[in-house]
């Protein structure tokens, strides 16, 4: 299994959302930046190394078959793991807003 990782770049709470930016690596190889401008839009990116940018959406796809934007989904999933690792109080507050 692959594993990508999220390096957030900071965020950022506006009237109409949250406004975040960071970068996905494999290994110290950084795939992309991307961020999202809290405004219920779709994730921007800029790809670094395109067969590898190739492979991440392949594993996106994998991971929500069903998904619509199956790679904005992988993402925000990889960042919001990240954001709860870098501050563990926030994984009760998203355990009770899931109902666990």
């Amino acid at each position: 299994m692959v594993n990508y990782r999220f390096v957030d770049k900071g965020m950022l709470e506006t009237s109409q959302g949250v406004a975040w930016a960071g970068e996905v690596w494999l290994g110290d190889v950084l795939i992309c930046s991307v961020g999202n401008s809290g405004k219920g839009g779709c994730n921007f990116y800029s790809w670094s190394v395109f067969e590898l940018w190739d492979a991440f959406v392949v594993r996106a796809r994998e991971v929500y078959p069903d998904g619509f934007e199956p790679v904005d989904l992988f993402v925000d999933e990889l960042w919001a793991d990240s954001v709860i690792a870098s501050r563990p109080e926030l994984e009760k507050v998203l355990g009770l807003l899931n109902g666990f």
